[in-house]
């Protein structure tokens, strides 16, 4: 349903894109980019998705709409 690299929107008005798929397709691991007041943020944080109902994917964007540096996305945590 969001495979990774999807950009997505979150029900608290986060967006992120899609960094690993969920226990269901529905609840992917997100990588936010953007925080809930529209800024962006310097490094990306992890939200599962299926861990709090603010989480939630809402809405699919379009990939044009934000540039997306996925090393940083998929780099090793340490």
């Amino acid at each position: 349903m969001y495979p990774p690299g999807t950009l997505v929107k979150l029900a608290n008005g986060e967006v992120g894109v899609v960094s690993k798929r969920g226990a269901q397709a529905n609840t992917p691991t997100v990588s936010t980019l953007i925080n809930a007041k529209g800024l962006q943020q310097m490094d990306p944080v992890r939200r599962d998705t299926a861990s709090a109902p603010q989480f939630a994917v809402v809405t699919v964007l379009p990939p044009t709409m934000l540039k997306v540096n996925f090393e940083q996305i998929w780099r090793p945590r340490s």
